[in-house]
Protein backbone atom coordinates (compact mmCIF):
# COMPACT_ATOMS: atom_id res chain seq x y z
CA UNK A 1 0.00 0.00 0.00
CA UNK A 2 1.34 3.41 -1.00
CA UNK A 3 0.60 6.49 1.14
CA UNK A 4 1.50 10.16 1.15
CA UNK A 5 0.51 12.93 3.58
CA UNK A 6 -0.40 16.51 2.61
CA UNK A 7 -0.59 19.47 4.99
CA UNK A 8 -3.65 21.55 4.01
CA UNK A 9 -3.61 23.99 6.89
CA UNK A 10 -3.05 24.38 10.59
CA UNK A 11 -4.95 21.22 11.54
CA UNK A 12 -6.26 19.85 8.22
CA UNK A 13 -4.45 16.93 6.57
CA UNK A 14 -4.98 14.75 3.54
CA UNK A 15 -3.81 11.15 3.15
CA UNK A 16 -3.40 9.84 -0.38
CA UNK A 17 -3.51 6.05 -0.52
CA UNK A 18 -3.49 3.30 -3.12
CA UNK A 19 -4.74 -0.28 -2.65
CA UNK A 20 -3.59 -2.96 -5.14
CA UNK A 21 -6.39 -4.09 -7.48
CA UNK A 22 -4.95 -7.60 -7.44
CA UNK A 23 -5.52 -7.86 -3.68
CA UNK A 24 -9.09 -6.56 -4.05
CA UNK A 25 -9.92 -9.13 -6.74
CA UNK A 26 -8.40 -11.90 -4.64
CA UNK A 27 -10.56 -11.04 -1.64
CA UNK A 28 -13.68 -10.79 -3.85
CA UNK A 29 -13.01 -14.26 -5.20
CA UNK A 30 -12.49 -15.69 -1.70
CA UNK A 31 -15.71 -14.15 -0.39
CA UNK A 32 -17.74 -15.38 -3.36
CA UNK A 33 -16.35 -18.91 -2.87
CA UNK A 34 -17.20 -18.80 0.82
CA UNK A 35 -20.68 -17.50 0.01
CA UNK A 36 -21.29 -20.25 -2.56
CA UNK A 37 -20.66 -23.04 -0.03
CA UNK A 38 -24.02 -22.58 1.68
CA UNK A 39 -25.89 -20.55 -0.95
CA UNK A 40 -29.39 -21.68 -1.86
CA UNK A 41 -30.78 -20.82 -5.27
CA UNK A 42 -33.78 -22.22 -7.09
CA UNK A 43 -32.82 -25.02 -9.46
CA UNK A 44 -29.60 -25.95 -7.66
CA UNK A 45 -28.69 -27.97 -4.62
CA UNK A 46 -27.31 -26.07 -1.59
CA UNK A 47 -23.68 -25.22 -2.18
CA UNK A 48 -23.79 -26.30 -5.85
CA UNK A 49 -24.67 -22.98 -7.48
CA UNK A 50 -22.19 -22.22 -10.34
CA UNK A 51 -19.70 -19.49 -9.48
CA UNK A 52 -20.76 -17.55 -12.59
CA UNK A 53 -24.31 -17.20 -11.24
CA UNK A 54 -23.01 -16.38 -7.77
CA UNK A 55 -20.84 -13.62 -9.23
CA UNK A 56 -23.73 -12.24 -11.29
CA UNK A 57 -26.12 -12.19 -8.34
CA UNK A 58 -23.83 -11.08 -5.51
CA UNK A 59 -20.69 -9.79 -7.24
CA UNK A 60 -21.49 -6.04 -7.07
CA UNK A 61 -22.47 -6.22 -3.40
CA UNK A 62 -19.39 -8.24 -2.45
CA UNK A 63 -17.13 -5.90 -4.44
CA UNK A 64 -18.56 -2.88 -2.64
CA UNK A 65 -18.05 -4.53 0.76
CA UNK A 66 -14.47 -5.60 -0.03
CA UNK A 67 -13.48 -2.15 -1.31
CA UNK A 68 -15.08 -0.51 1.75
CA UNK A 69 -13.19 -2.81 4.13
CA UNK A 70 -9.93 -2.30 2.23
CA UNK A 71 -10.29 1.49 2.30
CA UNK A 72 -11.07 1.48 6.03
CA UNK A 73 -8.10 -0.78 6.80
CA UNK A 74 -5.75 1.24 4.59
CA UNK A 75 -6.76 4.48 6.32
CA UNK A 76 -6.33 2.96 9.81
CA UNK A 77 -2.91 1.56 8.93
CA UNK A 78 -1.77 4.86 7.40
CA UNK A 79 -2.93 6.85 10.44
CA UNK A 80 -1.06 4.47 12.72
CA UNK A 81 2.12 4.63 10.61
CA UNK A 82 2.03 8.44 10.46
CA UNK A 83 1.25 8.65 14.21
CA UNK A 84 -1.69 10.96 13.60
CA UNK A 85 -4.36 11.83 16.16
CA UNK A 86 -7.49 12.15 14.03
CA UNK A 87 -10.31 14.40 15.24
CA UNK A 88 -13.75 13.45 13.91
CA UNK A 89 -14.55 11.43 10.80
CA UNK A 90 -12.49 11.62 7.59
CA UNK A 91 -13.97 12.61 4.23
CA UNK A 92 -12.95 9.77 1.91
CA UNK A 93 -13.11 10.33 -1.86
CA UNK A 94 -11.97 8.16 -4.79
CA UNK A 95 -9.39 9.51 -7.22
CA UNK A 96 -9.87 9.41 -10.95
CA UNK A 97 -7.64 6.95 -12.78
CA UNK A 98 -7.34 4.57 -15.68
CA UNK A 99 -9.74 1.61 -15.81
CA UNK A 100 -6.86 -0.88 -16.00
CA UNK A 101 -4.81 0.72 -13.24
CA UNK A 102 -2.99 -1.57 -10.88
CA UNK A 103 -4.16 0.36 -7.80
CA UNK A 104 -7.38 1.83 -6.49
CA UNK A 105 -6.48 5.34 -5.39
CA UNK A 106 -8.39 7.45 -2.89
CA UNK A 107 -7.84 10.34 -0.51
CA UNK A 108 -8.98 10.96 3.05
CA UNK A 109 -9.28 14.54 4.31
CA UNK A 110 -9.52 15.11 8.06
CA UNK A 111 -8.44 17.26 10.97
CA UNK A 112 -6.03 16.35 13.74
CA UNK A 113 -5.90 17.35 17.38
CA UNK A 114 -3.56 20.27 18.08
CA UNK A 115 -0.44 19.69 20.15
CA UNK A 116 -0.76 21.37 23.53
CA UNK A 117 2.40 22.29 25.44
CA UNK A 118 2.08 23.15 29.12
CA UNK A 119 4.14 26.01 30.42
CA UNK A 120 6.25 26.09 33.56
CA UNK A 121 4.00 26.37 36.60
CA UNK A 122 6.65 25.66 39.23
CA UNK A 123 6.75 29.35 40.26
CA UNK A 124 2.97 29.81 40.33
CA UNK A 125 1.29 30.67 43.60
CA UNK A 126 -1.95 29.07 44.67
CA UNK A 127 -4.24 30.81 47.11
CA UNK A 128 -6.41 28.63 49.27
CA UNK A 129 -9.96 29.91 49.53
CA UNK A 130 -12.04 29.21 52.61
CA UNK A 131 -15.81 29.06 52.86
CA UNK A 132 -18.03 28.64 55.86
CA UNK A 133 -21.21 26.61 55.30
CA UNK A 134 -23.99 26.77 57.86
CA UNK A 135 -27.01 24.57 58.51
CA UNK A 136 -29.27 26.83 56.48
CA UNK A 137 -27.14 26.47 53.37
CA UNK A 138 -26.97 22.68 53.82
CA UNK A 139 -30.76 22.43 54.20
CA UNK A 140 -31.29 24.60 51.15
CA UNK A 141 -28.92 22.47 49.04
CA UNK A 142 -30.60 19.24 50.18
CA UNK A 143 -34.01 20.63 49.28
CA UNK A 144 -32.77 21.56 45.80
CA UNK A 145 -31.32 18.07 45.34
CA UNK A 146 -34.61 16.47 46.45
CA UNK A 147 -36.57 18.50 43.92
CA UNK A 148 -34.08 17.70 41.17
CA UNK A 149 -34.27 13.99 41.98
CA UNK A 150 -38.06 14.07 41.90
CA UNK A 151 -38.02 15.85 38.53
CA UNK A 152 -35.48 13.34 37.19
CA UNK A 153 -37.58 10.37 38.32
CA UNK A 154 -40.70 11.86 36.73
CA UNK A 155 -38.79 12.48 33.50
CA UNK A 156 -37.40 8.94 33.45
CA UNK A 157 -40.87 7.54 34.07
CA UNK A 158 -42.30 9.48 31.11
CA UNK A 159 -39.39 8.36 28.91
CA UNK A 160 -39.96 4.71 29.88
CA UNK A 161 -43.65 5.01 29.06
CA UNK A 162 -42.80 6.61 25.71
CA UNK A 163 -40.21 3.92 24.90
CA UNK A 164 -42.71 1.19 25.78
CA UNK A 165 -45.37 2.81 23.58
CA UNK A 166 -42.96 3.19 20.67
CA UNK A 167 -41.88 -0.44 21.02
CA UNK A 168 -45.51 -1.58 20.88
CA UNK A 169 -46.21 0.59 17.84
CA UNK A 170 -43.08 -0.73 16.15
CA UNK A 171 -44.13 -4.36 16.63
CA UNK A 172 -47.63 -3.60 15.35
CA UNK A 173 -46.20 -1.85 12.29
CA UNK A 174 -43.81 -4.74 11.64
CA UNK A 175 -46.74 -7.17 11.79
CA UNK A 176 -48.83 -5.03 9.41
CA UNK A 177 -46.02 -4.71 6.84
CA UNK A 178 -45.26 -8.44 7.09
CA UNK A 179 -48.91 -9.30 6.45
CA UNK A 180 -49.11 -6.96 3.46
CA UNK A 181 -45.90 -8.37 1.97
CA UNK A 182 -47.17 -11.93 2.43
CA UNK A 183 -50.74 -11.31 1.27
CA UNK A 184 -50.20 -8.90 -1.62
CA UNK A 185 -46.63 -9.27 -2.90
CA UNK A 186 -46.51 -12.98 -2.07
CA UNK A 187 -49.74 -13.74 -3.94
CA UNK A 188 -48.68 -11.62 -6.93
CA UNK A 189 -45.30 -13.36 -7.22
CA UNK A 190 -46.91 -16.79 -6.81
CA UNK A 191 -49.35 -16.02 -9.62
CA UNK A 192 -46.47 -14.78 -11.78
CA UNK A 193 -44.53 -17.98 -11.10
CA UNK A 194 -47.50 -20.11 -12.19
CA UNK A 195 -47.95 -18.06 -15.38
CA UNK A 196 -44.25 -18.30 -16.23
CA UNK A 197 -44.35 -22.06 -15.70
CA UNK A 198 -47.29 -22.29 -18.09
CA UNK A 199 -45.55 -19.99 -20.57
CA UNK A 200 -42.36 -22.09 -20.48
CA UNK A 201 -44.32 -25.18 -21.51
CA UNK A 202 -45.97 -23.24 -24.34
CA UNK A 203 -42.58 -22.00 -25.58
CA UNK A 204 -41.28 -25.49 -26.40
CA UNK A 205 -42.13 -25.16 -30.12
CA UNK A 206 -40.15 -21.89 -30.22
CA UNK A 207 -36.88 -23.61 -29.41
CA UNK A 208 -34.32 -23.80 -26.62
CA UNK A 209 -33.43 -20.05 -26.39
CA UNK A 210 -37.04 -19.06 -25.66
CA UNK A 211 -37.46 -21.83 -23.10
CA UNK A 212 -34.20 -20.87 -21.35
CA UNK A 213 -35.18 -17.18 -21.32
CA UNK A 214 -38.52 -17.94 -19.66
CA UNK A 215 -36.80 -20.40 -17.30
CA UNK A 216 -34.34 -17.70 -16.26
CA UNK A 217 -37.21 -15.30 -15.51
CA UNK A 218 -38.92 -18.06 -13.55
CA UNK A 219 -35.75 -18.55 -11.48
CA UNK A 220 -35.64 -14.82 -10.67
CA UNK A 221 -39.27 -14.92 -9.53
CA UNK A 222 -38.66 -17.98 -7.34
CA UNK A 223 -35.59 -16.31 -5.79
CA UNK A 224 -37.70 -13.19 -5.13
CA UNK A 225 -40.35 -15.30 -3.40
CA UNK A 226 -37.70 -16.80 -1.11
CA UNK A 227 -36.29 -13.33 -0.33
CA UNK A 228 -39.78 -11.94 0.30
CA UNK A 229 -40.55 -14.80 2.68
CA UNK A 230 -37.28 -14.19 4.55
CA UNK A 231 -37.92 -10.43 4.86
CA UNK A 232 -41.48 -11.06 6.04
CA UNK A 233 -40.27 -13.56 8.65
CA UNK A 234 -37.64 -11.11 9.92
CA UNK A 235 -40.28 -8.41 10.31
CA UNK A 236 -42.79 -10.60 12.14
CA UNK A 237 -42.61 -14.41 12.13
CA UNK A 238 -46.02 -15.79 11.18
CA UNK A 239 -45.31 -18.84 13.33
CA UNK A 240 -45.14 -16.67 16.44
CA UNK A 241 -48.80 -15.74 16.01
CA UNK A 242 -50.10 -19.04 14.62
CA UNK A 243 -48.01 -21.80 16.27
CA UNK A 244 -46.49 -20.03 19.28
CA UNK A 245 -43.06 -19.19 20.70
CA UNK A 246 -41.50 -22.68 20.67
CA UNK A 247 -42.21 -23.30 16.98
CA UNK A 248 -41.11 -19.78 16.00
CA UNK A 249 -37.78 -20.06 17.86
CA UNK A 250 -37.14 -23.56 16.49
CA UNK A 251 -37.78 -22.37 12.92
CA UNK A 252 -35.57 -19.27 13.37
CA UNK A 253 -32.70 -21.33 14.80
CA UNK A 254 -32.93 -23.76 11.88
CA UNK A 255 -32.90 -20.89 9.35
CA UNK A 256 -29.94 -19.28 11.16
CA UNK A 257 -27.88 -22.47 10.86
CA UNK A 258 -28.76 -22.86 7.18
CA UNK A 259 -27.86 -19.26 6.32
CA UNK A 260 -24.63 -18.99 8.33
CA UNK A 261 -23.39 -22.58 8.52
CA UNK A 262 -22.99 -22.19 12.32
CA UNK A 263 -24.47 -25.16 14.25
CA UNK A 264 -26.99 -24.02 16.86
CA UNK A 265 -28.23 -26.29 19.66
CA UNK A 266 -31.69 -25.46 20.97
CA UNK A 267 -33.04 -26.79 24.28
CA UNK A 268 -36.47 -25.99 25.72
CA UNK A 269 -38.20 -27.50 28.75
CA UNK A 270 -41.63 -27.06 27.17
CA UNK A 271 -43.12 -28.17 23.88
CA UNK A 272 -45.16 -24.99 24.02
CA UNK A 273 -45.07 -21.90 26.22
CA UNK A 274 -48.33 -20.34 27.39
CA UNK A 275 -47.25 -16.69 27.44
CA UNK A 276 -48.90 -13.38 26.77
CA UNK A 277 -48.11 -11.82 23.41
CA UNK A 278 -45.69 -9.12 24.67
CA UNK A 279 -43.65 -11.60 26.69
CA UNK A 280 -43.46 -14.12 23.83
CA UNK A 281 -42.44 -11.38 21.40
CA UNK A 282 -39.70 -10.14 23.75
CA UNK A 283 -38.26 -13.64 24.21
CA UNK A 284 -38.21 -14.19 20.43
CA UNK A 285 -36.62 -10.78 19.72
CA UNK A 286 -33.86 -11.38 22.30
CA UNK A 287 -33.02 -14.74 20.70
CA UNK A 288 -33.15 -13.15 17.23
CA UNK A 289 -30.86 -10.23 18.17
CA UNK A 290 -28.39 -12.53 19.94
CA UNK A 291 -28.05 -14.82 16.92
CA UNK A 292 -27.67 -11.78 14.66
CA UNK A 293 -24.76 -10.55 16.81
CA UNK A 294 -23.20 -14.01 16.75
CA UNK A 295 -23.30 -14.07 12.94
CA UNK A 296 -21.94 -10.51 12.56
CA UNK A 297 -19.34 -10.15 15.27
CA UNK A 298 -18.44 -13.27 17.23
CA UNK A 299 -16.68 -15.50 14.67
CA UNK A 300 -18.12 -18.47 16.57
CA UNK A 301 -18.22 -22.04 15.25
CA UNK A 302 -21.16 -23.07 17.43
CA UNK A 303 -23.85 -21.51 19.58
CA UNK A 304 -26.44 -22.80 22.03
CA UNK A 305 -29.85 -21.44 23.04
CA UNK A 306 -31.77 -22.61 26.09
CA UNK A 307 -35.27 -21.49 27.12
CA UNK A 308 -36.78 -22.67 30.39
CA UNK A 309 -40.12 -21.76 31.91
CA UNK A 310 -40.21 -21.81 35.72
CA UNK A 311 -42.59 -20.60 38.40
CA UNK A 312 -40.82 -17.24 38.67
CA UNK A 313 -40.70 -16.59 34.92
CA UNK A 314 -38.79 -17.33 31.72
CA UNK A 315 -35.05 -18.02 31.84
CA UNK A 316 -32.93 -17.63 28.68
CA UNK A 317 -29.31 -18.70 28.27
CA UNK A 318 -27.42 -18.11 25.01
CA UNK A 319 -23.73 -18.95 24.64
CA UNK A 320 -21.20 -19.03 21.80
CA UNK A 321 -17.52 -20.00 21.52
CA UNK A 322 -16.52 -16.88 19.57
CA UNK A 323 -13.84 -14.28 20.12
CA UNK A 324 -15.66 -12.55 22.99
CA UNK A 325 -14.81 -9.09 24.30
CA UNK A 326 -13.62 -7.41 27.47
CA UNK A 327 -15.93 -5.41 29.70
CA UNK A 328 -13.67 -2.36 29.36
CA UNK A 329 -13.99 -2.44 25.56
CA UNK A 330 -17.70 -3.26 25.54
CA UNK A 331 -19.29 -1.03 22.93
CA UNK A 332 -22.79 0.13 23.78
CA UNK A 333 -24.34 -1.07 20.55
CA UNK A 334 -27.97 -0.43 19.74
CA UNK A 335 -28.57 -4.19 19.61
CA UNK A 336 -27.50 -4.75 23.23
CA UNK A 337 -29.20 -1.58 24.40
CA UNK A 338 -32.39 -2.64 22.63
CA UNK A 339 -32.35 -6.07 24.29
CA UNK A 340 -31.70 -4.57 27.71
CA UNK A 341 -34.51 -2.04 27.30
CA UNK A 342 -37.01 -4.64 26.02
CA UNK A 343 -36.35 -6.85 29.03
CA UNK A 344 -36.37 -3.97 31.53
CA UNK A 345 -39.78 -2.84 30.23
CA UNK A 346 -41.22 -6.14 31.45
CA UNK A 347 -39.38 -5.98 34.78
CA UNK A 348 -36.71 -8.51 33.80
CA UNK A 349 -32.92 -8.65 33.95
CA UNK A 350 -30.19 -9.12 31.32
CA UNK A 351 -26.66 -10.34 32.06
CA UNK A 352 -23.67 -10.45 29.70
CA UNK A 353 -20.52 -12.40 30.54
CA UNK A 354 -17.73 -12.28 27.96
CA UNK A 355 -13.94 -12.50 27.88
CA UNK A 356 -11.54 -12.20 24.95
CA UNK A 357 -11.04 -15.60 23.33
CA UNK A 358 -13.57 -17.33 25.60
CA UNK A 359 -16.87 -16.57 23.89
CA UNK A 360 -19.93 -14.77 25.19
CA UNK A 361 -22.71 -15.90 27.51
CA UNK A 362 -25.98 -13.95 27.68
CA UNK A 363 -28.57 -14.69 30.35
CA UNK A 364 -32.00 -13.16 30.71
CA UNK A 365 -34.91 -13.51 33.11
CA UNK A 366 -38.43 -12.24 32.50
CA UNK A 367 -41.30 -12.52 34.98
CA UNK A 368 -44.65 -13.96 33.89
CA UNK A 369 -46.26 -10.68 34.89
CA UNK A 370 -44.72 -7.25 34.49
CA UNK A 371 -42.89 -6.19 37.67
CA UNK A 372 -42.37 -2.69 38.97
CA UNK A 373 -39.21 -1.19 37.53
CA UNK A 374 -36.90 0.47 40.01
Amino acid sequence: MQTSLENLGTLERRLNMAVPVEEIEKQIGERLKKLSRNLRMAGFRPGKVPMKLVAQQYGPQVRSEVIGDAVEKAFSDAVREQNLKVAGYPRIEPKSGEADAKNIEFSATFEIYPEVVLGDISQSKIERATLTVGDAEVDKTLEILRKQRQQLEESESRLRELAEFLQTVREEERARIARELHDEMGQALTALRIDLGWLRNKCLPLGTPAVERVGSALGVVEHSIVSLRRISEDLRPAMLDSLGLAAAVEHHVEQFSQRTGIPCRLRMNREEFELEDRLATTVFRVVQETLTNVARHSGASEVSVQIDQAEDGIHLTMQDNGRGFSGANDKKTFGLLGMRERIAMLGGRLGIDSRPGQGTRITAWLPHHKATRT
